[in-house]
């Protein structure tokens, strides 16, 4: 789209923190890029932690396949945290969760209603209703990022 955003959700705990969700307006992407859209995101999301002094999660899930994980990892390169918070993403269409540096995801059997498939459909619809929702966007109006989850000892998840 013409305006793409994309959206944060947080849980702590287990629980959704609404104070912490944030939407983003892509800034420095020129047309549809998903990839370069993610790791823009992802870059602002944590220098603003990082130059704030806020906690860090011990995980981030990214909501797309091994490209838009690829653009995560590498935001995180750029800000040395790499190796400081685990990372995965988590593609939604063929059920499957990319971790770093392995080539082959691990599929969810799609007829199976497991704890994590229930945890990730939930997620994802929260976050797009916050998207929509809570920030006044509308789905004829702009265009859509992939959004980002991040997910910690404090769930969060964006």
């Amino acid at each position: 789209g013409s305006n793409p955003v994309a959206s944060c959700i947080v849980f702590k705990n287990s629980k959704p923190s609404k104070k912490d969700y944030r939407h983003f307006n892509i800034k420095t992407v020129e047309g549809p890029d998903d990839y370069a859209s993610m790791e823009e995101v992802v870059y602002r999301r944590y220098r603003r932690m990082l130059d704030e002094k806020l906690s860090l999660p011990s995980l981030i899930i990214i909501d797309g396949g091994k490209g838009q994980l690829s653009s995560s990892i590498k935001a995180l390169k750029k800000l040395n945290l790499e190796n400081t918070i685990a990372i995965l993403g988590i593609a939604k269409r063929l059920e499957e969760i990319f971790y770093p540096n392995d080539p082959i995801p691990l599929y969810l059997n799609k007829k199976s209603e497991t704890l994590l498939k229930k945890y990730i459909s939930i997620q994802l619809e929260t976050q797009l209703k916050f998207l929509i929702y809570s920030s006044g966007f509308s789905t004829r109006k702009f265009g859509f990022a992939p959004a980002l989850a991040h997910c910690g000892y404090q769930l969060f998840i964006c």
